[in-house]
């Protein structure tokens, strides 16, 4: 599996040959990189005359070094388990340092391999000749078309009452976007440009078993895992299934619904009802299969921004790591973001690489598709733009050529986004959701009011920094007693981003990862109330999977290097990933599953054991009523809409019998399952006594706490 593409991570000199490499001239260490090995961007630096090239510790042997590493990493490690162990949000426990000063540690040992060698890395995009950079023109004609049939279905999304179906805007967005496409003509004098890093044969097989083991290990026994339905799940399976079930799919996707997103989401849950019917299965498989395809787009990213055995790592960490495979699972539309924002990133990086239209404009098409997604994705073109910026500034000669090349990208999110931003600006939506949550609503004017603006700047960082080592999830979603990276994640994430930091200006290739996260975390936790809440950071999980195939890379670069066992390098580095996705999966499963920390809340238990019982006594023939009320523990909520979507029921919060056209409603003379808040049993309970003196009562109690539910009373076969 040996990688020859000119920009990829080299195999690193043993510890003896990196220490006599200092002491030779830059001649010979340029004579240590073969024709065949050497990337296109390595420099020869001189290095300065007062530097002898010795550290305080190059008098160690390189075992002792190699152990000390070893044992700091060991000492990183043994904090990190332990912040398992101490309280919530444990920002202040002295494991943290103790994780931190082991890191330090090793990256000393390392610093060595860092400095000689840092010249024979990748990281920097192959240089070329102006003239090898495709020559298009873009047809105006064709264009217009694309732009007409977009603003024909902006038109349509925005008709009331909604006259189009799902079906007609799906297939002229696509048109739209063909058009587009053909308008992007290729001079028949551009210059061939060869694609100097082919998919070779593993990649093909690796890839299709990384989307195979994603969706096994993110779809078995989906309708039991998460056990149940959360709120916010059911609001988004709600509106899918009622579009589907009950509307027929008279709806534009780009229209705003569920908590100010638009229905994509929303309308691929309603496609899965339609298959598989209306339970937590079909609600959460379109996150089952975006989330898969997640883990083969950060394989893409990895391998072009590093190399092939790097994007391999970095798929594995997310392939088993319990963050990303428990949001995979949710009915909510966060792992839109990372599969279309990393697709977006991955053809803008091989647009730059290969220097064709094609890839910028699967660039720009994957980038609008994200915006239809979790917000998130809003941060993606600020992401992009300062990259380019970035890499303008330390590579002109690459980006200066291709400029009208990348106003290809966004001319095509404009395109593909237009209805939605036409719906938005119609209806006077909000551009994006979730603005409330801001801390410059509430929280920060509170702070300025209270003299208490340094603690709370300080909260607002610590807890959204140590979120990924020592601070539970504040949403609910991940529950309490962990943290997002896991016990083996933390010290592989601090890691990468140190080196990437070290070497963002000799690479400016790789500070892609480091400036996306830290983005996410800003954007996301820093600037939003109650710092972490889990959910926030999920568009970030290719960057911080990348940074974390960084870490492991370095850890297993600088032992070969300390050991002189510079052949191991490139197996044991999937050695290394390999071991890295069995321990994250393994915590998945003997940890994380069986502790049910996460919806751990009492109206989630109630809501769904009321949804089950719902379901089942209309499956048993009988008429489902509901006596309940605001915050009675028998609501109307989204997961009861959701398992209902297909069935009749009644819902009361007015005294029984009713007084209402309700009372219309209810079939007297037909199996009747009466579903009654505990707070309404005393009275409710006796009236339907009097009703019916054949009736069955029965308590519903709570299997997490032992409470009652709910009581039911039946008459004809009482429900199993």
């Amino acid at each position: 599996m040996t990688d020859t593409n000119n920009d990829e991570l080299q195999p690193l000199p043993g510890a003896a040959d990196a220490e006599e490499a200092q002491h030779d001239s830059t001649t010979d260490i340029a004579d240590t990189i073969t024709a065949d090995s050497a990337p296109p961007d390595a420099e020869v630096v001189a290095v300065s005359e007062d530097d002898d090239g010795e550290d305080e510790y190059t008098d160690l042997p390189p075992w002792q070094r190699a152990i000390i590493a070893i044992g700091s990493l060991g000492m990183a490690y043994y904090a990190q388990i332990n912040l398992f162990r101490d309280p919530p949000d444990a920002v202040y426990s002295g494991n943290i340092l103790i994780l931190l000063g082991g890191i330090a540690v090793f990256f000393v040992m390392i610093f060595n391999l860092l400095r000689t060698t840092i010249l024979q890395l990748g990281g920097k995009l192959d240089a070329f000749p102006a003239k090898q950079v495709q020559r298009f023109r873009l047809s105006l004609i064709w264009v217009g078309i694309s732009l007409a049939i977009m603003a024909y279905v902006a038109w349509r999304t925005v008709e009331r009452p909604p006259m189009a179906f799902l079906w007609e805007h799906l297939i002229l967005s696509i048109v739209a976007m063909v058009s587009l496409y053909i308008a992007l003509r290729i001079s028949k004098k551009s210059p061939k440009i060869p694609d100097n890093m082919p998919f070779l044969r593993w990649e093909y097989i690796a890839m299709i078993g990384l989307v195979v083991a994603a969706l096994l290990i993110r779809g078995i026994n989906l309708e039991n895992l998460p056990y149940m339905l959360d709120q916010d799940e059911g609001a988004f399976a709600r509106e899918g299934a009622v579009l589907a079930l009950r509307e027929n799919y008279r709806t534009s996707p780009y229209e705003i619904g569920t908590y100010s997103y638009t229905r994509w989401h929303q309308l691929m849950i309603g496609l899965a009802t339609n298959i598989l019917g209306v339970d937590k299965t079909a609600a959460r498989l379109p996150s089952v299969i975006m989330g898969s395809f997640a883990v083969l787009a950060i394989y893409l990213l990895g391998r072009e921004l590093y190399n092939r055995q790097m994007g391999l790592v970095a798929a594995l960490f997310a392939l088993g790591w319990t963050y990303h495979i428990h949001f995979s699972r949710l009915a909510l539309n966060q792992p839109g973001d990372p599969l279309f924002s990393t697709l977006a990133l991955y053809f803008l990086l091989r647009g730059l690489r290969r220097r064709t239209v094609i890839n910028y404009y699967y660039s720009g098409l994957f980038l609008g598709i994200a915006q239809f997604f979790y917000l998130g994705a809003r941060l993606v073109p600020i992401v992009m733009v300062a990259y380019l910026i970035w890499l303008y500034i330390r590579q002109r000669e690459v980006i200066a050529p291709q400029w009208k090349l990348l106003l290809v990208v966004p001319l095509t999110a404009f395109v593909m986004t237009m209805p939605q931003n036409y719906f938005i600006y119609y209806f006077k939506e909000p551009f994006t959701t979730r603005f409330d949550k801001s801390i410059f609503n509430d929280s920060f004017p509170a702070a300025v009011e209270n003299g208490t603006v340094g603690e709370f700047i300080r909260n607002q960082i610590v807890f959204s920094f140590t979120g990924f080592i020592a601070s539970s999830d504040r949403g609910g979603w991940y529950g309490v007693g962990s943290n997002m990276m896991d016990p083996f994640g933390g010290p592989l994430l601090i890691l990468g981003a140190l080196v990437t930091l070290v070497l963002f200006w000799a690479r400016p290739k790789w500070v892609l990862p480091l400036g996306w996260g830290l983005g996410v975390v800003i954007g996301g936790s820093v600037i939003n109330n109650t710092p972490p809440a889990y959910e926030r950071y999920h568009p970030g999980v290719a960057a911080f999977s990348l940074l974390c195939a960084v870490g492991i890379w370095v850890i297993v670069e600088g032992l070969v290097y300390l050991l002189n066992r510079p052949r191991l390098a490139e197996r044991a580095l999937i050695a290394a990933g390999g071991v890295v996705f069995v321990l994250n999966l393994g915590f998945y499963v003997f940890d994380f599953v069986p502790a049910k920390n996460y919806f751990n809340n009492r109206p989630n238990w109630q809501t769904n054991a009321v949804s089950d019982f719902a379901v089942k006594a209309y499956n048993a023939g009988h008429q489902v009523v509901l006596l309940g009320g605001f915050e009675s523990g028998v609501d109307e909520t989204n997961v009861l809409r959701y398992f209902m979507a297909n069935k009749d029921y009644i819902y009361l919060d007015e005294p029984f019998p009713p007084q209402s056209s309700k009372a219309q409603e209810i079939h007297y003379d037909e199996p009747l399952t009466f579903i009654i808040a505990p707070r309404r049993a005393t009275d409710d309970l006796e009236t339907l006594k009097n009703m019916f003196k054949d009736g069955v009562q029965r308590e519903v109690t709570l299997t997490q706490d032992g409470s009652t539910a709910f009581w039911v009373y039946e008459t004809g076969t009482p429900t199993n």
